[in-house]
């Protein structure tokens, strides 16, 4: 069952990070941070030093608990301009950005 109020609360807290292309060091550090209160390690790969940009890739292995063929999930870190100084606007159960 998806908790709707702690979906709402990380998603507002992640929009909130400055993570322009090339600039996601803060969002990176978010995401480290919470894959380690859950107990998992992520490993960053040299893309960030390849690139001259502030983030490499991550990688987080989550173990499964059936017998079912490995699952891949990619996502972005980073977002388009402006990317920066999100402020969000939470109505009834729209959001969006204040400006």
């Amino acid at each position: 069952m998806v908790n709707k109020e702690r979906l709402i609360t990380n998603f507002i807290k992640m929009v909130k990070v400055d993570s322009l292309s090339g600039q996601e060091k803060a969002f990176r550090d978010l995401l480290q941070s919470e894959f380690a209160r859950l107990g998992l390690a992520a490993q960053e790969d040299d893309a960030g030093k390849i690139l001259k940009g502030g983030s490499g890739n991550l990688l987080v292995k989550i173990p499964g608990n059936v017998a079912r063929p490995t699952l891949l999930f990619a996502a972005h870190m980073d977002t388009v301009v402006p990317g920066t100084n999100i402020e969000v606007s939470l109505d009834s159960e729209v959001i969006r950005s204040a400006g």
